[in-house]
């Protein structure tokens, strides 16, 4: 008798999303997705989808001949919150394969400081800004001056390398835990 030809079982897998499952503002506009395959053939068509809260990016690529693949999607109409990644792909067989991994992050806004205020004696910074955020200040020459973690509530206090009492004028700069 014929034996009929072995039947491939097409697989897919993604890495982690953004390489630590937040998407932030700078990597928003092009969010690279990989991945490896299984029982799939060089040159099929993966596609990826973004699934935010309430709106969906979507994009294709290839199959490498390693079987591995990687696929730029534009989330910049995705809203902050969280989202799943779907990547799917057939084989030439006619089988299909999908993942799903969900817990992404989409964390784009930045919060500025706010409610600053020097001490009297010029050796500490107090504000607001987003719990978590690492905040630095900095002298007008751009020097970091003081370095410090806000608070669950958002509140911190910065305490200055060198007092500041002649009217210096310092800016400071918090970068939530997303990198925004």
């Amino acid at each position: 008798g014929n034996t009929p030809p072995a039947t491939r079982v097409p697989g897919i897998t993604t890495n982690d999303v953004a390489g630590d499952l937040v998407i932030d503002a700078d990597e928003q506009g092009a969010v690279v997705v990989t991945g490896t395959t299984s029982g799939i053939e060089p040159g099929q068509v993966v596609t990826v989808a973004i699934v935010g809260t309430n709106r969906t990016a979507t994009a294709t690529g290839t199959v490498n001949a390693d079987g591995t693949w990687s696929v730029t999607v534009g989330a910049s109409a995705l809203d902050d919150g969280t989202a799943g990644v779907q990547a799917s792909v057939e084989n030439q067989d006619g089988l299909f394969a999908a993942s799903f991994e969900d817990g992404i992050l989409i964390d784009t806004t930045s919060v500025t400081p706010s409610g600053l205020d020097v001490s009297d004696d010029g050796t500490t910074v107090i504000g607001t800004a987003e719990p978590g955020a690492t905040v630095e200040v900095r002298d007008p020459e751009g020097n970091v001056v003081g370095t410090g973690t806000a608070g669950t509530d958002g509140s911190f206090s910065i305490p200055l390398t060198d007092p500041q009492t002649n009217g210096e004028e310092l800016s400071v700069v918090a970068t939530d835990p997303a990198g925004n």
